[in-house]
């Protein structure tokens, strides 16, 4: 790729060397330079697809339905990965952990997840990223081995923006060097009357604060290179999730300025991912948002949104006390839009099966399950679970190649426990600073 860069870049200064007219503005240097680099971006994006097309034409039915599920997992040792690894027929796409999941110390956290990763590198599967819940305050996993992070709301309230995003950096390459990829946290949501017994210091207060505080976090997770993904789209109500269906009561103008706003506001043209709850929102449909293709659509206001969409729980009581089935649920949710379904339980054969026959027989289906996969398997080259090389096949030729990458060897493990204890001992040092000048 660096072949390709530095021949356009010597043909465009050829170009502005020269000192003659130009009849055009077409003609201009810096328009032809200009061309140059957006050809060159198109013919990356083109390579780029091309290999992951190829990489997903080599995966079974099973492999690639597999790669749609977020699910629990049981253990939290080295000793524990075997029978993590057997119970389902093949990798799912993710594991989120849980505090139960997080080891004694730190390094033994590092080793276990090493460990699962290289387990399912020697099986020859795709390996699955690892998520976890890290807003801080009560919402909090890795209490036990991570330095302390304040909720959301002390977050808003005693650190400036540029503290926040620090802290929030370094919290982020603490997970980065335990293993984990994705942070389903912040928060996004806007604090009112009508959300604050469920959510409490969770949110980072008001509109503005919301969106200057999230921005923070978003861009520290994102130097450490971790995903984060905003929660929890459209919003909640004081009814929680996990025991009973939240409901908003809104128009559609209240929608958007009051709950929706928050995320317009987040996107860029980065990476990012979103959680879509239970919520029902009867102003667009009487389904809820996980399960709604109205709802998904309205996840950016102008354009497409192109992150990762993730469902909340299926298994929580909002679905399944209200009618929908997970059978149901996991079928509607892929056909609207979804494409990480969270399940908490340790195994997903079963659940597989489910999408397995549908997309079989259904065109549609194939299609949404195709482009969801793709899309996961893209952002997984990006954070290292995947890796892409590209060669010269011709003048002006090339071609990429998506292939498995090395397992952790001792060495790559023993340097994220360096570099775990720098980030722990500097986020350490910034939140007594903060916290105790109070």
């Amino acid at each position: 790729m660096k072949k390709i860069v530095l021949l356009f870049l010597t043909v465009s200064i050829l170009f502005l060397s020269c000192n003659k007219e130009y009849p055009s503005e077409k003609s201009h240097p810096e328009n032809i330079f200009k061309s140059y680099l957006d050809n060159m971006e198109e013919s990356r994006k083109k390579i780029e697809n091309e290999s992951i097309n190829a990489y997903y034409e080599k995966l079974s039915i099973e492999e690639r339905i597999g790669q749609l599920f977020l699910i629990s997992i049981d253990g939290n040792s080295k000793e524990d990965v075997e029978n993590i690894v057997k119970v389902n027929r093949t990798s799912p796409g993710g594991y989120l952990l849980f505090s139960f999941n997080i080891a004694e110390t730190a390094d033994d956290t590092i080793d276990f997840l090493a460990e699962l990763k290289n387990t399912y590198l020697d099986l020859e599967q795709v390996p699955p990223y690892i998520g976890i819940d890290h807003e801080g305050g009560s919402v909090n996993r890795l209490r036990t081995v991570c330095s302390a992070l304040p909720s959301q709301q002390s977050v808003a309230r005693y650190f400036s923006e540029k503290q926040a995003e620090k802290l929030y950096e370094l919290h982020g390459k603490q997970l980065n060097d335990l293993g984990i990829h994705v942070n389903i946290a912040p928060v996004v949501e806007v604090l009112t009357e009508e959300n604050k017994e469920f959510l409490e210091n969770r949110s980072f207060g008001d509109k503005q604060t919301v969106i200057h505080f999230s921005n923070a976090e978003i861009n520290g997770m994102r130097k450490a290179s971790v995903l984060p993904v905003l929660k929890h789209f459209p919003g909640n109500s004081n009814n929680d999730p996990h025991t009973g269906l939240p409901v908003l009561h809104v128009s559609l103008d209240e929608l958007i300025n009051k709950y929706l706003e928050t995320f317009y506001q987040l996107y860029d043209d980065k990476m990012i991912g979103v959680l879509v709850a239970h919520t029902v929102t009867q102003s667009v449909d009487d389904r809820p948002a996980c399960l709604s293709e109205r709802m998904i659509s309205m996840l950016s206001s102008d354009k497409d949104f192109n992150g990762l969409v993730f469902s909340d729980d299926l298994l929580m009581k909002a679905l399944t006390d209200n009618g929908f089935t997970i059978e149901r649920s996991l079928i509607e949710a892929v056909d609207a839009g979804i494409n990480i379904l969270m399940i908490a339980e340790c195994r997903f054969d079963e659940y597989a099966d489910i999408l397995i026959d549908e997309y079989e027989w259904n065109e549609h289906f194939r299609k949404n399950v195709d482009e969801s996969v793709k899309k996961i398997l893209e952002w997984k080259v990006s954070c290292g679970l995947l890796e892409r090389d590209i060669e010269q096949t011709g003048f002006f030729e090339y071609k990429a190649y998506v292939h498995l990458p090395q397992p952790e060897d001792e060495f790559s493990k023993n340097n994220n426990k360096e570099n775990f204890k720098k980030a722990y001992k500097e986020a350490e040092a910034l939140y007594n600073e903060v916290w105790w000048s109070r």
